[in-house]
């Protein structure tokens, strides 16, 4: 229980892990060569091109995850200048218009340019974050903390300077993602255009950075009675091992269905929820609400495991997404199995408890022989 009381007061340690984590993805993604994947026109002939925010990559239509590529071109070179118009119809052309390219061009600096100024309140967040949950651990950390509150940033407002940057920080990734998803052509000339790996790690860290702000506000304005969640992870401590077991397999679905967000993300992670809400109050109906809703998805799981393309012509934001997919989808057999072992066990403990060895309240039949009916 002391270990569960010391996690829960390290929310703010956590955060500045994940902010330092996104940070260092937004580095990467920043300059990152798979934004974007299409099918350009060349003299009447097809052939892929892989997009980033300043720069286009050519390679055969049978290219797998980006193997042979051609080095990178520059988007500006490509585009004919800031007056080149969209053609009416962009399939089936000769070759990719140039107001195609001026389109990706404008797309990639308007984003790129969002995603910079993101990196400040990143960095003040963290900085912020890292004063406020080391501050009882390290020494640096204190003194820092009361050099702060020396200036007037005491915890109230070092509170708000951390969720002011952790807003600024979302708001600007959110921009910049959604700006460029909607200014992106939808086609180079054949087919449409798909979003890419750095596109969908942006994405991942979006939906971390939306979670981890979420309990971070819930934390400094007691948004729930901090009591009763050390109490529950105490218990899930003293838990048994087929009830940990359970909770173990649950939150790696969550973990695999949120790194699906790589590519698209899995609404059906939320089933996960009814099984540890039901392991943490052992209320039945939400027991029955999680076998119904998982039994349900596991078929639609068969039929879209089988309608998979080989794993040989997947980009690698699909391989991968579509390999934690297929893992999460086997984890709830797991799962199934595990709630079913804990309910049995909750069974077992009621009939051997001494209230039901005295009188088997809720467990007895209504019609027993010998039993007395109707006032007999």
């Amino acid at each position: 229980r002391l270990a569960a009381s010391a996690s829960l007061d390290s929310i703010a340690i956590f955060a500045s892990g994940v902010t330092l984590v996104a940070i260092c993805l937004l580095g990467i993604t920043l300059g990152g060569h798979e934004w974007a994947r299409g099918t350009a026109m060349a003299h009447g002939h097809p052939i892929t091109a892989v997009v980033s925010l300043s720069r286009v990559r050519y390679g055969s239509v049978t290219a797998a995850a980006g193997s042979e590529m051609s080095t990178p071109v520059l988007l500006h070179s490509l585009c004919g200048g800031s007056h080149a118009h969209m053609p009416p119809h962009v399939e089936m052309v000769q070759d990719t218009p140039a107001a195609v390219w001026c389109a990706l061009e404008r797309a990639g600096g308007l984003t790129k340019a969002l995603l910079w100024f993101g990196y400040l309140p990143l960095w003040l967040a963290f900085v912020f974050c890292l004063v406020l949950g080391f501050s009882n651990r390290w020494n640096w950390a204190k003194t820092a903390r009361y050099t702060l509150a020396g200036y007037g940033l005491d915890d109230s407002v070092l509170n708000l300077c951390i969720l002011s940057s952790w807003l600024l920080a979302w708001a600007l990734l959110f921009a910049g993602l959604a700006s460029y998803a909607y200014s992106v052509p939808g086609s180079l000339g054949w087919g449409h255009v798909s979003l890419e790996a750095s596109f969908g790690v942006l994405q991942l860290a979006f939906i971390v950075l939306t979670l981890t702000g979420t309990l971070l506000t819930a934390k400094m304005f007691a948004f729930w009675d901090e009591e009763s969640l050390k109490e529950a992870a105490g218990d899930l401590l003293d838990a048994s091992p087929a009830r940990k077991g359970t909770y173990a397999v649950l939150c790696a679905q969550l973990l695999l269905y949120l790194l699906c967000a790589v590519h698209a993300l899995e609404w059906q992670a939320l089933i996960c929820l009814f099984g540890l809400y039901y392991l943490d109050t052992d209320r039945i109906n939400f027991l029955v609400v999680f076998a119904t809703l998982t039994s349900i998805s596991l078929f639609f799981d068969v039929t879209r495991v089988g309608a998979m393309p080989p794993w040989g012509q997947m980009t690698g934001a699909e391989g991968f997404a579509n390999s934690c997919y297929v893992a999460a989808a086997a984890a709830k057999i797991l799962a199934l199995t595990g709630l079913a072992l804990v309910r049995r066990d909750d069974v077992q403990k009621r009939l051997t408890s001494p209230s039901s060895a005295a009188g088997t309240v809720g467990y007895s039949l209504p019609f027993q022989a010998g039993s007395p009916v109707g006032g007999q």
